[in-house]
């Protein structure tokens, strides 16, 4: 049995603009924590666009009355919300309700109903510090980790709580417009952000800015942990809304997440819980590899089932056509009489057309073998 993680790490992602894949992040990071059983809570921030709450529709629709949202708890902040909040501190319970994603998950959603009122409240001053802190010290008893996913920009619901989280994940992508966001973004909240751990990821950058900025250290403001390359698979999950996790994204991205993870997280308990997942993440590499190159050999395969008729059929074409000016020059010499030398000159031609043909059979031949070294490459790329 683990030892339990006795005060949870308390993390938020930003980001300077919307589409920087924020919100896909903090879900994977989110779902990877879980399955070390590391308890998480993912709390949906973002009151704009509600994001995350978009990937858990379906479980919020079968029971929203009874789940406390973002907006209920952080924003409204009722009596009757903080006089609970206050008799769980005291017992070192938790009597609100969450959307529960597996045994070692939950999910705050950001909202449970949309209307006008909600755009109202967000835009009050009144903070009531002893309340959020009340608050924060009650959820870190009752989980590992505490994940924000913040609304993209400013917004003022960061004043709530960006005091009160141990480090910052900046999630930006590689142009100089996510770039200008960013310092933006640092302008409005740099004074809640200058006391604090603040990291930064490039995300959705290609194989070509890959090579360039993954040996970046010092990011645009903040310290750069990990480039993340574009991934279609998590598009896909996104436009379905399903949670981007390893077994549904490729390899290389659930490493660097991983990576991401074992930057953010400081506890040991958490470290060591990570470091055995090392094993699964380099296996998880070589199944893909495998599987890469078998379907790289199933294409080669195809190629090759193509190629050769390709040829053959060009091959008989000549051969074809030297039969019948073979067959037209016989009958005129019969019939109408030639010289030696125009037979000789037909031999000639006869000779430079069977040529061509067997200069054809042979390209064919060699592309086969080509073919054919190139496959037996990727069966040992397989077998390895």
């Amino acid at each position: 049995m683990k030892e339990k993680i006795i005060m949870a790490e308390t993390i938020a992602l930003l980001s300077g603009k919307g589409g920087s894949g924020k919100t896909s992040l903090a879900l994977s990071i989110a779902s990877l924590l879980s399955r070390l059983k590391i308890k998480v809570l993912l709390v949906d921030s973002d009151l704009s666009t509600n994001g995350a709450t978009y990937f858990f529709e379906s479980r919020l629709a079968q029971k929203n009355d009874a789940i406390d949202s973002f907006f209920s708890v952080f924003i409204e902040r009722s009596e009757k919300t903080y006089s609970r909040i206050q008799a769980d501190r005291i017992s070192n319970t938790l009597s609100l309700n969450f959307v529960k994603i597996n045994e070692y998950m939950d999910f705050m959603p950001s909202i449970t109903k949309i209307n006008s009122n909600s755009i109202v409240a967000d835009e009050r001053k009144s903070l009531k510090s002893d309340y959020i802190r009340c608050l924060f010290d009650l959820l870190r008893t009752q989980y590992d980790v505490i994940i924000f996913d913040c609304q993209a920009g400013y917004s003022s619901s960061l004043d709530i709580f960006l005091p009160y989280v141990d480090a910052n994940l900046v999630v930006m992508e590689t142009d100089a417009i996510s770039s200008a966001a960013i310092r933006a973004l640092y302008l409005k909240v740099g004074h809640l952000l200058n006391e604090k751990k603040v990291y930064q990821v490039f995300n959705k950058a290609t194989k070509e800015e890959y090579e360039i900025y993954s040996k970046l250290f010092g990011g645009t403001v903040f310290t750069n942990i990990e480039t993340i390359l574009f991934d279609w698979s998590i598009r896909r999950a996104f436009a379905i809304s399903q949670v981007p996790d390893m077994e549904i994204t490729s390899a290389v991205y659930g490493e660097q997440v991983y990576n991401i993870c074992k930057a953010l997280f400081k506890d040991v308990s958490i470290q060591d819980r990570l470091d055995s997942f090392v094993d699964f993440i380099k296996l998880n590499r070589i199944r893909e590899q495998e599987k890469n190159a078998k379907e790289e050999l199933d294409k080669l395969l195809a190629n090759r089932g193509n190629s050769f008729p390709k040829y053959f059929k060009l091959a008989i074409t000549f051969l074809f056509v030297f039969l019948i000016v073979a067959m037209i020059s016989i009958i005129l010499d019969f019939f109408v009489g030639r010289t030696m030398q125009n037979l000789l000159f037909m031999i000639v031609m006869m000779t430079i057309i069977i040529s061509i043909v067997y200069a054809i059979i042979a390209s064919g031949m060699f592309e086969r073998r080509k073919q054919t070294i190139s496959i037996n490459e990727a069966r040992q790329e397989a077998n390895r």
